[in-house]
């Protein structure tokens, strides 16, 4: 049984201002960790240790919680992990009327609020849901890698329309989330 199952709100261990949310953050970092070193040593696949990692933070939390957390997220991290040359050059995009969609392993809970209030789409992992609770799951699979183009080209009319037709406002320009964060 994890802290979050002991803890009637389910406060998430990464709210780093919650009592003991450094502590509880790494500690479940340290009782994954044989998961990590499984995925880097590629006996694991990324889905599997990403699950193990969702399950321990997340799992049975409400969503509407989960989602708060990660509006918090949004306003108040995500800001500070983009580098300013990403930002500049998704501004100039924008400008020049082009649709911008970020392309992200993250869950999209994460990022879809500053997508939205900057005007960007997104395609990221989704998240399985149960009686309105986060399962630890992921619906389909990791958008990492190869399932990065695969989704690109899925969920992209725009990719099958005759080059004739495109124009600023028709031809998105897809970045890695990546790319924008800071190293």
């Amino acid at each position: 049984m994890t802290w979050m199952e002991q803890s009637p709100q389910k406060t998430p261990c990464w709210n780093l201002s919650s009592p003991g949310g450094n502590f509880l953050f790494y500690w479940g970092f340290l009782l994954n960790s044989p998961f990590l070193v499984a995925y880097k040593l590629r006996i694991i696949s990324n889905q599997a240790a990403k699950e193990k990692m969702l399950r321990y933070y997340f799992k049975e939390m409400p969503v509407e919680q989960f989602n708060e957390h990660c509006d918090r997220f949004a306003r108040n991290v995500l800001p500070r992990l983009i580098r300013s040359a990403a930002q500049a050059e998704i501004d100039k995009l924008k400008q020049n009327g082009f649709t911008i969609v970020i392309v992200s392993a993250s869950p999209e809970n994460w990022i879809k609020d500053w997508a939205r209030n900057h005007s960007l789409q997104v395609i990221a992992t989704r998240l399985t849901l149960a009686n309105g609770k986060i399962t630890g799951m992921i619906a389909g699979k990791n958008c990492h890698g190869e399932e990065k183009a695969r989704r690109i080209k899925e969920d992209s009319c725009w990719l099958t329309m005759p080059k004739s037709m495109h124009t600023a406002t028709a031809k998105p320009i897809f970045l890695c989330w990546d790319w924008l964060k800071k190293n």
